[in-house]
């Protein structure tokens, strides 16, 4: 039986947003490649401001399947 999961991978913050990207890929890779678990979406989560979203992206959300 199949279960979905999710998968937190933060943003080091006020750090370079290619140095984070390629950061949350090789970790996205490395879960994948230890765990064996099929990638479902990827999502960018944002910093949640009173009056709406803000354009300071802080981590990636990873929904994933794994039996």
């Amino acid at each position: 039986m199949s279960q979905i999961g999710a998968t937190w991978i933060p943003f080091f913050k006020g750090g370079d947003p290619d140095v984070n990207e390629a950061n949350a890929v090789e970790a996205i890779n490395t879960m994948v490649a230890e765990s064996h678990v099929r990638v479902i979406s990827v999502e960018t989560v944002y910093q949640p401001k009173w009056h709406g979203l803000s354009k300071v992206a802080v981590g990636l959300r990873v929904w994933h399947e794994s039996k």
